[in-house]
């Protein structure tokens, strides 16, 4: 074997050997229980992992939500300065007025992501200090129906504390955070009898 061969073996077993490179932070497929997500039967609301997805029912009249997150939110602690979360929701159940989406949380700030069965998208900001609400966000799509059982794309792309939020892929609106950093993200449905199935939840590096 010569010189030239010798070399290009070398190559070729580094390549092959190298372990993959990855942008993805966190992949929950809800298949396993891993990351502490809570199950549970209440008069409030009902959560359950069910055919590869996490379930969400609010039965609560009087609370504003329902929300589900996981147990274990080290990631969060630690996440890039860009990075983007997606994830898959489909309403199974609720009226006209049935809402649901994520919210993203910090020590003393909500950032609310949400759509309704009516087609308005609304993003806002809770300060807890303050005791206040700013809505950053809010659209209504004409002539929109929101199906029973139709999955829809939540995707949330941060740059520094810059934010866009895509819906199926389409930007509906951006803004800036005045948080820095995070501490959970949770999905939920609005109280009232909805009922959401979500189907998987994503963080990666941008």
């Amino acid at each position: 074997m010569n010189k030239f061969h010798i070399q290009l073996v070398t190559i070729v077993l580094f390549m092959s050997c190298s372990p993959p490179t990855t942008d993805e932070i966190l992949l929950e497929e809800f298949d396993n229980n891993t990351m502490g997500w809570a199950q549970e039967s209440t008069d409030s609301h009902h959560t359950e992992f069910i055919d590869g997805k996490l379930l969400i029912l609010s039965l609560d009249t009087v609370a504003s939500m329902s929300s589900n997150g996981p147990e274990d939110n080290s990631f969060m602690w630690t996440l890039p300065e860009n990075f983007e979360f997606s994830t898959s929701i489909e309403l199974i159940d609720g009226g006209t007025e049935a809402k649901f989406g994520f919210s993203l949380y910090s020590a003393s700030l909500l950032y609310d992501f949400s759509i309704s069965k009516s087609g308005l998208i609304n993003v806002y900001e809770r300060d807890y200090n303050r005791e206040s609400v700013l809505d950053l966000i809010e659209i209504q799509l004409n002539e929109f129906t929101l199906d029973y059982n139709t999955p829809l794309i939540f995707r949330l792309v941060v740059n520094g504390t810059n934010f866009q939020f895509f819906v199926d892929e389409s930007k509906v609106g951006e803004g800036v955070f005045k948080a820095k950093s995070w501490e959970t993200l949770r999905p939920y449905a609005n109280a009232g009898g909805t009922g959401i199935k979500v189907d998987y939840y994503r963080f990666k590096a941008i």
